[in-house]
């Protein structure tokens, strides 16, 4: 499901986030923690201390998606851990999919009846229609346009 993920998504409903992955925006900011759920969500990723052969290709592995200064910060924060945890952001990736499912619909049905795009949608999802019509039913998750207005930073 990652494929849905997209920045703007992303910063619009950063309330949705987990604890962890809002740990890991106060430690290195919404951009790389972003790349990191895209690329890893949901799994353990392994701390590299940068000093033998594994270390440093760890480290790089985690530089080459967040940059140096960001896998140094990471390394620091999670020194005393063999591994950190990247969250898979689940209630954003469910938000986003349901987004994704009603904007193609509303273009689906410009050309079709609706039990046919609900059926193509189920399809493409992997869902079963109900679920779909459920979707539909449903509103948004309300954004949060300015990201100052989140309780993001305090801790």
């Amino acid at each position: 499901m990652n494929e849905l993920l997209d920045k703007d998504d992303f910063l619009g409903l950063a309330h949705l986030l987990p604890e962890g992955a809002k740990e890991l925006v106060r430690l290195i900011g919404f951009e790389p923690t972003f790349l990191l759920i895209k690329h890893h969500g949901g799994t353990h990723f392994p701390v590299g201390q940068n000093y033998n052969k594994n270390g440093k290709a760890l480290f790089a592995a985690l530089a080459e998606i967040i940059g140096e200064a960001n896998a140094e910060k990471i390394t620091i924060a999670f020194a005393t851990k063999r591994h950190f945890f990247v969250p898979k952001c689940q209630a954003l990736m469910t938000e986003l999919r349901r987004r994704k499912v009603r904007a193609e619909f509303d273009e689906l049905t410009k050309d079709q009846p609706a039990y046919m795009a609900v059926k193509e949608l189920a399809r493409k999802y992997d869902l079963v229609e109900s679920t779909i019509w459920y979707i539909l039913k449903t509103i948004d998750v309300e954004t949060i346009a300015d990201i100052s207005q989140m309780d993001l930073f305090s801790k």
